[in-house]
């Protein structure tokens, strides 16, 4: 998603509007098609896996078994973890928000050539390994199904209006005191082209 938004600005920055518009398709593309195969490879992996478990059981219990001790293990970072009564969900949002910040004010340092977004994923991975930000920061604001909601919602929305032009009626000898409706649409429609295409940056349509 990261990579087609930045592809996505980058193309419209240039004028490339077509291409802006074909980051996007193939990042819902992907969807439709990589979803569904990465859900047959899945499927067959567990079947296989399933199948070699009885002769391999007591192997993968072991296996499970020192993973977990490895993970009560914390690594030590440092910044200690906020003691859990002082823990919330504003208290999430708050750091992310403030790596979002930052990462703005990062972009406008560097005069935009380097995205916002990349600057995100460099401090959370940073803000996580020296523990300002805890691991699975969006699980834990509860927020993460809602911001992913939204976001395919703004990308699939469409709004409509109705423009109504009301025309007045005349002579051929008065032309001038009639209202020739079809002759407005026409520069109603040419206008809102212009508009569109021509004085609007593409992230305010």
């Amino acid at each position: 998603m990261t990579a087609a938004i930045i592809m996505q600005n980058g193309a419209a920055a240039l004028g490339y509007e077509t291409l802006a518009v074909l980051a996007i398709v193939v990042y819902v593309v992907q969807g439709f098609v990589g979803y569904p195969l990465t859900a047959i490879f899945l499927k067959r992996e567990a079947r296989r896996l399933m199948a070699s478990f009885p002769e391999n059981r007591e192997k993968w219990l072991a296996a499970k078994g020192s993973a977990a001790n490895r993970e009560d293990v914390q690594r030590k970072r440092l910044i200690p973890p906020v003691p859990e009564q002082y823990r919330s969900i504003y208290l999430s949002l708050f750091k992310v928000f403030a790596t979002v910040f930052i990462s703005i004010q990062l972009e406008k340092l560097t005069a935009g050539a380097v995205s916002r977004y990349v600057f995100c994923l460099l401090l959370g991975v940073i803000f996580a390994e020296i523990g300002i930000l805890e691991k699975k920061c969006l699980d834990e604001t509860q927020v993460a199904g809602s911001i992913a909601f939204n976001m395919t919602a703004a990308m699939s929305a469409l709004d409509c209006f109705t423009i109504t032009l009301i025309g007045k009626g005349g002579h051929g000898s008065m032309p001038h005191k009639s209202i020739d409706a079809i002759t407005l649409s026409a520069q109603v429609i040419n206008n809102i082209q212009y508009i569109v295409v021509n004085a609007t940056h593409w992230n305010h349509w």
